[in-house]
């Protein structure tokens, strides 16, 4: 199959791709999130940014949370947190209780290690495109830690929050730009 009927195929199915209310990808990330996945960046999450719900950024979350080992070890986490918060309720020996925190931490370690295992193409990626390219301070898209998963999102993002609907509304254009010429940059790069 040749390169760009596979490219066709990934855009229609990510067009027809459904969260779980039943919602289309956003058709301002959608271009970003063929890029990522035509490089072999898996993605499961997103949102183009939103100035009436939701976070008023672009972001997407890499890796893949089917993983039948990242779910085994989150699993696990769980089942050590809801011990150790039972015997912390009972009043059952700390040392137990310290013991299956101390499980807990350990298996989330290794689940965020593999989920930035599957995340490391995008360090890749953004080194590369940032080293030809230095944005105003803010708008640099990085990737930050969600639980055990990775999301890229724009440096300043969460300060939205602090923005007047004026200014929310310009600096929105501004993130969602930086992702266009990122997805630019990684369909150059395939």
């Amino acid at each position: 199959m040749d390169k760009n009927k596979k490219l066709v195929d990934l855009e229609n199915k990510l067009r027809q791709t459904k969260d779980k209310l039943g919602q289309p990808i956003d058709d301002g990330i959608l271009t970003a999130i063929i890029a990522l996945n035509v490089n072999k960046i898996p993605t499961f999450a997103s949102c183009e940014g939103h100035l009436d719900h939701g976070e008023s950024f672009p972001w997407v979350d890499i890796g893949n949370p089917e993983d039948r080992k990242l779910k085994a070890l989150l699993r696990t986490a769980d089942e050590y947190w809801k011990q150790a918060n039972q015997s912390e309720i009972k009043h059952s020996n700390a040392k137990l209780t310290h013991q299956l925190l101390e499980k807990y931490h350990q298996t989330m370690a290794l689940a965020n290690r593999l989920s930035l295992e599957q995340a490391r193409p995008i360090y890749e990626k953004l080194q590369s495109f940032y080293s030809k390219y230095n944005p105003p301070y803010g708008l640099r898209i990085i990737p930050t830690s969600i639980g055990p998963f990775v999301r890229i999102q724009p440096e300043d993002g969460v300060t939205q929050l602090l923005r007047n609907p004026e200014d929310k509304k310009r600096r929105l254009d501004q993130y969602r730009k930086e992702f266009s010429k990122f997805s630019n940059f990684l369909s150059k790069v395939v």
